[in-house]
């Protein structure tokens, strides 16, 4: 070890404070180790039986049959994972015990909409475990919840919106107490999900911009507040607001005269071209959106401010994610790329290539740790992660520091202090310790030498004692054993 390494990692032995150059470190190293080391795994579903079936094939061709993933989502507790796919089938996985899915239970229908119609968005309920909710683009919202069987139960079909309703997009508020559906120009529906998912109000989408088409809804954290990107690039806020009704005091009448819907808070010009993209951050300090003109914006969520754009993706944005504390942001885009960015400085921190992909990246992070989950070749799905344990930036500065200190203390005891060859002087200072080592050593043997002679010169003169003390004892002098007296060696 150099003098100059040694010296590195006791500054970061020493540090005792995450700041803001050792963050941005440890999160660049574990996304280095997820992206390119040997951690990642295949959700082994039936897409991917298929690819490794077809690959070790000798009948089969070399085009493999596209079957994009269309919505993908994670319950809030990380134990339920649901899909669906261009062919309309839906896949959940159930009790999800990470790094892989080796222990997770699947659930699997292979038309779960049926009339040729495929799932376009879906939520999970969280405040219900195992509950979601389905659209179709159609009139049709499903309520589904997996039980122990391989399969997927319908709990509830809502259908009560109008044959020519065709529904694209849903989404439960954070708390659980609000569903709300759109179509992509005509309405905005929301359903009291308490209520066994009474409809509650009814918004038309021309009320917020006429002759646009919704492309993308999220919740704030707090579920007052619904965010929607249009395709003109136009970002709405929408508030929840509590009104009194107009009633009679007539026997029989509802006495319940408060009514909650939407209120437009006000709208703006995000981008230049359509909302693709638009995710919370988990503090609530601001909400990032992503557009089909290649950028990526951040909005102070007190002021609506921009207060960051991140240039250069050089494609649409497809599919983009936020860590649960807020310090990354991960995009895929149309050039085939994964990008992840600093938030905080807007640095790219690491990106990976997916050049021969024909299908449409998406992505998302596990709730609570920095694992994420990433549409890979041939629409199988992959897990990135890393060491065991390790499953965030502050978990890696962990590592790393029991690793430096166990560098610092192996180099303590080997007495390992090399310098660099190329210096003159650290040169003459090896030949120096190299020549001061073998004079020592010298020293060290002669030592051992005269160490050995005294011994054996203190068991002589030991043995000479014995041999004059026994001399002495016998009334004669030693000349061996006496001929004449008896002994067991010549009896």
């Amino acid at each position: 070890m150099t003098e100059l390494s040694a010296k590195k990692l006791q500054s970061f032995v020493n540090q005792t404070t995450m700041n803001t150059q050792v963050a941005n470190d440890m999160t660049s190293q574990f996304f280095t180790t997820a992206l390119h080391s040997n951690h990642s795994s295949f959700i082994e579903d039936d897409r991917y039986t298929h690819v490794i079936t077809k690959s070790k094939s000798r009948f089969s061709s070399s085009q493999m049959t596209p079957n994009e993933i269309l919505a993908l989502e994670f319950h809030p507790t990380g134990k339920y994972l649901a899909y669906s796919r261009v062919d309309g089938s839906l896949t959940v996985w159930s009790n999800i015990q990470l790094p892989s899915f080796i222990k997770a239970k699947k659930h699997y229908l292979k038309d779960a909409t049926g009339n040729d119609r495929v799932i376009t968005d879906l939520s999970f309920n969280p405040s219900d475990l195992n509950e979601f909710a389905t659209v179709s683009n159609s009139n049709e919202i499903l309520i589904w919840k997996p039980d122990q069987s391989p399969s997927i139960n319908k709990l509830k079909t809502i259908n009560s919106l109008g044959n020519k309703s065709k529904i694209n997009k849903c989404s439960f508020d954070p708390k659980g107490d609000w569903l709300v559906a759109t179509t992509k120009s005509e309405c905005i529906y929301l359903f009291n999900v308490k209520e066994d998912y009474s409809l509650v109000s009814t918004l038309n989408v021309s009320d917020i911009r006429k002759n646009d088409i919704v492309y993308f809804i999220s919740w704030d954290n707090s579920g007052r507040n619904l965010f929607i990107g249009f395709k003109s690039g136009y970002l709405a806020v929408l508030t929840l607001d509590n009104e009194e009704k107009i009633n009679d005091n007539s026997p029989g009448s509802n006495t319940d005269n408060v009514c909650t819907r939407f209120s437009l808070r006000f709208s703006l010009c995000a981008h230049r071209s359509s909302v693709s993209a638009i995710k919370m951050d988990p503090w609530g300090r601001f909400v990032a959106t992503g557009s089909s003109d290649g950028t990526c914006a951040i909005w102070d969520i007190k002021t609506m401010c921009c207060s960051m754009i991140f240039n250069g993706i050089n494609g649409a944005v497809l599919s983009m994610d936020i860590d649960y504390i807020g310090k990354t942001l991960v995009v895929c885009s149309g050039d085939n790329k994964f990008r992840v960015f600093n938030i905080n400085t807007g640095e790219l921190i690491n990106s990976m290539d997916f050049e021969d992909y024909n299908s449409q990246l998406i992505v998302k992070f596990f709730p609570n740790n920095f694992w994420f989950v990433l549409s890979d070749k041939n629409d199988t799905i992959k897990v990135f992660s890393t060491l065991v344990g390790v499953s965030d930036p502050v978990k890696v500065w962990g590592v790393e520091y029991e690793r430096a200190l166990q560098l610092l203390k192996n180099n303590k005891l080997s007495g390992d202090y090399n310098h660099s060859s190329n210096d003159p002087r650290n040169a003459a200072n090896v030949k120096n310790n190299n020549s001061s080592m073998s004079s020592s050593r010298r020293e060290n043997s002669d030592s051992i030498r005269r160490s050995r002679q005294g011994n054996i010169s203190r068991v002589s003169k030991g043995v000479q004692k014995m041999d004059r003390e026994r001399t002495d004892r016998d009334g004669s002098k030693r000349q061996g054993i006496p001929r004449d007296r008896p002994s067991r060696f010549n009896q």
